[in-house]
């Protein structure tokens, strides 16, 4: 037996997969979740499927991003590439 690969997740990871082509999800429930640029400028972005405990969002652009999910001292900060 070989292994061919391997993909390891952190644990508690907020964004998967990352890098993403443009979709990716979100370990949200109900909890707000913005996606800002490195210059602060919130980007856009739209849901396309949800569960109770994850969303599949998508970003139209390349780049990276922050996501921020929650608000105040509960709220968990992760960095996506989009390629």
């Amino acid at each position: 037996c070989a292994i061919v690969s391997v993909h390891w997740l952190a644990a508690g990871s907020l964004v998967h997969p990352n890098p993403s082509t443009g979709a990716f999800w979100v370990e949200s429930a109900d909890e707000e979740v913005r996606v800002i640029d490195p210059t602060g400028r919130s980007i856009p972005f739209t849901v396309q499927a949800s569960t109770e405990r994850t969303r599949c969002l998508r970003i139209a652009e390349p780049g990276l991003y922050s996501v921020c999910v929650g608000q105040g001292e509960a709220m968990r900060t992760a960095r996506l590439l989009v390629e």
